[in-house]
């Protein structure tokens, strides 16, 4: 399956400061309901929430983003939520031959590119992911995605069976090459890892 150019991608990510605040915070952050594409993460080790979520340009962004949560203990819970609305970029890329398996690993990467470089990305990014769906079987999808506001701005999100299989993948020839093609042009790159959670497949 794969979207339009014109499809609508929002991504979203609270945090919360305790534990306490994160089970409310899981709790209250629901999936948007309109999306053709929706999922929920969970990073236990930065108490942050991850939703994703893609329209047809058509449709209505119901963004599903929490209100401010309550700590158990009466006090609020210091959630940072932050929105992107972005066009699709580069690809989706499910296996039609993967079951989806009930708790697979998420990769989520913001990558900020130097501007006058952003040209090698398209490329780069086309080999790799031509290898990851004729080579990689443990990989659910990919998605790239690229702010509106701030084109030098990405944000990956790639989706495996397992963790066995992020793993093969980033040991892969193919990442390699892709690093090294892009890796001189990135001015910040800061990786996330999450068991999927609550999560819808297309």
């Amino acid at each position: 399956m794969e979207f339009p150019d014109n499809a609508k991608i929002v991504t979203t990510a609270s945090t919360a400061s305790t534990e306490a605040d994160m089970k409310q915070l899981l709790d209250n952050t629901n999936l948007p309901t309109t999306a053709s594409f929706a999922s929920k993460t969970v990073d236990e080790n930065t108490h942050t929430i991850r939703t994703i979520g893609i329209y047809p340009s058509e449709s209505h962004t119901d963004t599903g983003v929490p209100p401010l949560s309550v700590g158990q203990d009466g006090t609020a819970a210091t959630a940072i939520t932050k929105s992107t609305i972005s066009t699709y970029y580069a690809g989706y890329l499910r296996r039609p031959d993967q079951r989806w398996p009930e708790k697979p690993f998420v990769l989520w990467a913001d990558l900020h590119m130097k501007r006058e470089h952003l040209h090698f990305l398209p490329h780069a990014a086309k080999a790799l992911i031509d290898a990851v769906v004729r080579d990689e079987p443990g990989v659910l999808c990919y998605l790239w995605l690229q702010d509106l506001s701030d084109k030098s701005h990405l944000t990956v999100f790639e989706c495996y069976v397992n963790k066995d299989a992020c793993k093969a993948h980033e040991a892969t020839k193919a990442y390699s090459r892709f690093a090294e093609a892009v890796g001189p042009y990135a001015e910040h790159l800061d990786i996330n890892y999450a068991e999927w959670r609550d999560g819808m497949s297309v």
